[in-house]
């Protein structure tokens, strides 16, 4: 059974400190307390390792950065009952919030001491309390630069055929004309020619004068492969950067998720997201907040495709990558094979192009890379067809009819708890 079987699983709140009733019991409280003290230092350097670095000596496109997350030591995420202010929580320990929810949960983000956090905890309306994570080693997506010669896009060219060898071409019948798409992760370079007057302004939780343009160049590459107008499937869609990528390659939870929660009051449809950053190899700190602000932007109709990870895990642990009406993607090369740095397991809904595919970067020079957020934009681009074509269909449809409509069993090398799917455009 997949984590996918289970609507009230996906529902519950997973992790964190849960408070079940407005009587918690004294024995009770003195376990939370108790897992309040111990939660820290369980594990050195956070509770989960990083992983190992991307080997040196120039670009191989199977080698984009490897992340890894950890615990940010006296920084929670406090989610709240749906009647209660976050102003009267926080009131309660007079602190000032690094974040107020108030769409896609309710609640803050705030750095608490361990007295606080049991102060925050006695309060009726206080239903989660879970570590805030770092998330770091999101870098430059490793870039061959190329010339000025005709080249080919053999990713746009896989996903309108079924079978190699590749034609040659793309072809595609509708733009996503009307529809928005919006990039989650460092920014979009807002001199980009390939999407020129199709880049609206958007929103960025990373304070440092770079507004949501990209340091990174992971954003641009995204939106180039969503909505460019050379290396693009959707080539008419409007796109949003949500900028919560620094430039050193670190974010947190928090940030990400006030990003997420900007996007539901922003409120454009039809929309989609790709969600970059999501796939850390980190099954002992799983975001259960991201999970539900993910489940709730599917409920507003924003369709969300979250890349699978470059972690080369044979595990689902990317949050919210576990959540209904969300689709996960994973790369595949231009042989049909899975990509060597990408997640696999059950939690993946089918596989794209991401190995050594071309878009690209700040400033607008063509290049060649690789990364599974690549792979979902490539899905991204096709969720917005559909959309273009079909009109703002329920997330739980459109999720139904991109894997229904992908090519099954033409890849080699699939794990056997993984769906062997390639992302098909059929016809949109």
């Amino acid at each position: 059974m997949t984590a996918r079987s289970d609507p009230a699983a996906a529902r519950r709140p997973r992790g964190g400190l849960v408070r079940g009733t407005a009587r918690t019991s004294r024995a009770t409280g003195l376990l939370v307390l108790l897992l309040v003290l111990l939660a820290v230092p369980l594990a050195p350097g956070g509770l989960a390792a990083a992983l190992p670095p991307v080997r040196a000596g120039g670009w191989t496109p199977a080698d984009p950065p490897r992340p890894s997350v950890k615990i940010i030591p006296g920084q929670y995420i406090v989610r709240l009952r749906p009647d209660v202010r976050p102003a009267e929580v926080l009131g309660m320990v007079k602190v000032k919030p690094l974040y107020v929810y108030t769409k896609v949960v309710n609640g803050f983000a705030a750095r608490l001491t361990t007295a606080e956090v049991v102060t925050v905890l006695q309060h009726p309306g206080v239903a989660v309390v879970e570590h805030d994570g770092l998330f770091q080693g999101f870098g430059p997506l490793p870039a061959e630069p190329l010339g000025p010669a005709p080249v080919r896009s053999w990713g746009l060219d896989r996903i309108d055929q079924r079978y190699l060898p590749v034609a040659g071409g793309f072809e595609a019948r509708h733009s996503g004309v009307g529809v928005t798409a919006y990039i989650v992760d460092s920014g979009i370079d807002p001199a980009g020619a390939e999407y020129a007057n199709r880049l609206a302004p958007g929103y960025t939780v990373v304070q440092d004068g770079h507004g949501t343009g990209d340091c990174l160049g992971r954003g641009t590459a995204a939106a180039t492969i969503v909505g460019g107008r050379t290396w693009g499937v959707a080539r008419k869609v409007r796109l949003i950067p949500v900028r919560v990528v620094a430039c050193d390659g670190t974010g947190t939870f928090s940030g990400k998720l006030a990003g997420l929660d900007w996007i539901a009051r922003d409120n454009s449809h039809p929309s989609v997201a790709v969600i970059g950053g999501s796939g850390v190899n980190a099954p002992a700190l799983e975001a259960p907040a991201l999970e539900a602000a993910a489940l709730e932007l599917a409920r507003r109709n924003v369709f969300l495709t979250l890349a699978a990870g470059d972690g080369a895990a044979r595990r689902c642990v990317a949050s919210p990558a576990q959540v209904l009406s969300t689709l996960v993607v994973a790369a595949s090369t231009v042989a049909d094979r899975p990509a060597g740095f990408g997640t696999t397991g059950p939690c993946v809904d089918l596989f794209a192009p991401g190995a050594a595919v071309v878009t690209a970067r700040p400033g607008g020079a063509t290049i060649r890379t690789s990364g599974t957020l690549l792979a979902a934009s490539y899905a991204a681009g096709v969720a917005a067809l559909f959309k273009d074509a079909y009109g703002d269909v329920r997330s739980y449809v459109l999720l139904d009819r991109i894997r229904e409509n992908a090519t099954e069993g033409v890849l080699t090398g699939v794990p056997p708890d993984t769906p062997n799917r390639l992302l098909f455009t059929g016809g949109l």
